[in-house]
């Protein structure tokens, strides 16, 4: 994209106004533009070494989307009206941070929204994606400390969203699916938008049924919610060298099942990228297992039913499925076909491991 022609100047003001040391005259050096899908990151130092501060500015990609008929876990939002949501979000995780401090977290500031191009103004946090870790995790020549850095990161990470949950933001937003058959309803209603997009229909009619038969089993009539993240995944966990967590891209604009973060972040692991282009072969059944215990240990065993998350996923997994064959439609050839049959075969067997024990039964 194209950068406002006025930002070196914008940031300087902001910066400014939350760091006066700086001074009025304090050189904005932009030093990477990185852009995303759905953003243009730009990372930025305002001032000289060593006193100078570095900032990251977000600025959505705002284009016209074509009109669908998929239903969704949660709508999305507006590009121009995130940077609000997710500034007063990271403003309370910095406030709840100040008021309480924990060793284990951190968070970052934010120093300025720009209405007028939804973007939102922070400082940079320190540490690298968790992602990271768990590529390391891949093989069987891992070394011990890789993996204790590792599951202690994760267990950070469900510690950290236990507390973000109970922000007294979440008193304030929109609660939905606070109920097992509200939950019930939306998977039927994305397996039958998904079944006929898909090259193995029967396949999510079966998982569809056995999630009902799960649900009913497993989740409460009236489900707890709270505050939602609403991107909850490897990629948005930054891990300092010390362990240190930080979290990123927190919308915040709902109140939802305590499930659904934790269920993002194993589904997140499950379908990433490494385990998309090795199909299912980098990271063994049993590490899958081992990572997504590490998360839920982490949140607390007396707080969330790990059965219950893990049957709540299948949820996740069928609207992250419903999305990924809506975006194949369109495309024509041999190469789409294979690429749409691999990618059907890989969300079933997720499905089936996370519903292992009612595909180890006769329906």
């Amino acid at each position: 994209m194209t950068l406002p022609d006025d930002l070196e100047n914008r940031l300087r003001r902001s910066a400014v106004g939350a760091f006066p040391e700086l001074g009025s005259e304090a050189p904005v050096v932009i030093q990477r533009v990185h852009e995303r899908p759905r953003s243009t990151l730009i990372r930025c130092s305002v001032g000289a070494a060593p006193s100078g501060v570095r900032l990251i500015v977000k600025i959505p990609q705002v284009f016209a989307r074509p009109a669908s008929d998929r239903p969704r876990i949660v709508p999305d939002t507006p590009p121009l009206e995130k940077a609000g949501l997710e500034a007063a979000t990271l403003g309370a995780i910095d406030r709840d941070l100040r008021r309480a401090p924990d060793p284990r977290f951190a968070a970052v500031s934010v120093i300025d929204v720009y209405e007028d191009i939804g973007a939102i103004v922070m400082t940079e946090a320190s540490g690298a994606p968790l992602s990271g870790l768990v590529l390391r995790a891949v093989g069987r020549r891992t070394s011990g400390s890789a993996t204790a850095r590792l599951a202690t990161a994760l267990g950070s990470a469900g510690a950290w969203l236990h507390r973000f949950q109970r922000l007294d933001l979440a008193t304030q937003r929109t609660p939905r699916f606070e109920s097992r058959a509200e939950v019930v309803d939306m998977a039927r209603e994305i397996a039958a938008y998904l079944a006929p997009r898909t090259t193995r229909p029967s396949a999510v009619g079966d998982v569809a049924e056995r999630f009902s038969d799960a649900a009913d089993e497993l989740l409460p009539d009236v489900i707890p919610t709270g505050l939602h993240h609403g991107d909850f995944a490897i990629r948005n966990l930054l891990i300092s060298p010390d362990g240190i967590v930080t979290a990123i891209d927190a919308l915040g604009r709902w109140r939802m099942p305590i499930y659904d973060d934790l269920a993002r972040m194993i589904v997140a692991i499950e379908t990433s990228r490494i385990q998309s282009s090795s199909f299912g072969l980098a990271l063994r059944p049993a590490q899958l297992t081992t990572m997504g215990d590490a998360i839920l240990a982490g949140y607390g065993a007396d707080e969330v039913d790990p059965a219950a998350v893990r049957v709540y996923a299948v949820l996740i997994l069928l609207d992250r499925w419903a999305a990924r064959s809506e975006r194949r439609v369109g495309r024509a050839g041999r190469l789409a076909s294979m690429s749409g049959t691999l990618s059907d075969r890989r969300y079933s067997l997720v499905a089936r491991r996370l519903l292992a024990p009612r595909f180890d039964r006769s329906p």
